[in-house]
C-alpha cells in the first residue's frame, strides 16, 4: 500500500545563480501542505519540477508510487495544482476559456 501522496528525493535543478540541492520530503496520503519560504528560495522550482513543467538535473519523484517520468496522461490527468496568482488576463472569463 502506499503510504505517500507525493515522494521527492534527492531533488536537484541547478541554474547559473541558483541551485536546488537534494532536496527530500514525503507528504503522507491526505495531508494538506503549503510550501512556503523567501523569494528565491526555490519554491517555484520545485513545484514545476513535480509538474514535470521543468527538467530536474537529479532526484526522483514520485506521486501515488508512480515515477512522474514514466505516468501515462490518464494518470497525469488526475492531478491538480492550485498557485497563489495567474497569468491569465483580467478581461478572460471562463466562458471564454
Amino acid at each position: 500500500m502506499v503510504t505517500s501522496a507525493l515522494s521527492v528525493s534527492g531533488l536537484t535543478k541547478k541554474y547559473k545563480e541558483f541551485v536546488l540541492s537534494d532536496i527530500s520530503f514525503q507528504v503522507p496520503r491526505g495531508a494538506i501542505v503549503g510550501l512556503v519560504g523567501e523569494n528565491g528560495a526555490g519554491k517555484s522550482t520545485t513545484l514545476n519540477s513535480i509538474l514535470g513543467l521543468i527538467h530536474k538535473d537529479a532526484g526522483t519523484i514520485s506521486i501515488m508510487g508512480k515515477d512522474i517520468e514514466k505516468m501515462n496522461s490518464a494518470f497525469k490527468e488526475k492531478i491538480g495544482v492550485v498557485f497563489d496568482g495567474t497569468n491569465f488576463s483580467e478581461e478572460l472569463t471562463p466562458k471564454k476559456l
